[in-house]
């Protein structure tokens, strides 16, 4: 399909559409959340940078664990396309988001913006063993379990080393130094 006028012009310089030939083209999945909408990869991306989608079933869940505290600062590791974030900060919760994927940074801060939340967030792109001490009353993370031997390429969203514990294990060995020493 071809979209023509103001809105293709619109939709292209956003980046969220290409033109390919004689067709405008999605370059990205966008689904609605409770008002809030989010962008990710679609699933014929097959680069190993890809930012997965969370899914609406996935999403409730999420939500449901984020509306159970009231935090003022937040630590989301491996954030992903940013939906932890994003649901922190609509609960006025400042959120740092670190993801050591330029592409999932690139789409988290498209999404905060998208939803009017880019004050609330600040955005890095790094590693969570980077992080230096900070008062955070949350650490989330929807971080990588997928089992995959050492020297295999694979998506790096769900890349966890051989047991698939790898990435939850390092987080949960530093809780104690992200969180507030009230919480820690």
């Amino acid at each position: 399909m071809r979209l023509d006028g103001p809105v293709n012009a619109v939709l292209l310089q956003s980046g969220l559409v290409e033109a390919i030939d004689d067709r405008t083209v999605a370059r990205y999945r966008i689904w609605p959340f409770n008002n809030l909408f989010f962008a990710s990869d679609l699933f014929s991306y097959v680069g190993s940078d890809r930012v997965y989608p969370v899914f609406p079933d996935q999403a409730l869940s999420l939500w449901t664990q984020v509306q159970l505290t009231n935090c003022a600062t937040v630590l989301d590791i491996g954030t992903g396309s940013g939906v932890l974030a994003i649901l922190a900060a609509t609960k006025g919760a400042n959120v740092t988001v670190i993801d050591t994927n330029a592409r999932a940074i690139e789409i988290a801060t498209f999404n905060a913006a998208l939803n009017g939340l880019s004050t609330r967030l600040r955005i890095l792109q790094q590693s969570f063993q980077d992080c230096r001490r900070q008062p955070y009353s949350l650490v989330v993370s929807n971080p990588p379990f997928t089992a995959v031997p050492d020297g295999r390429d694979w998506y790096l969203h769900g890349s966890a080393g051989p047991t698939g514990q790898q990435v939850i294990d390092q987080i949960l060995s530093r809780l104690s130094d992200l969180l507030s020493p009230a919480l820690g």
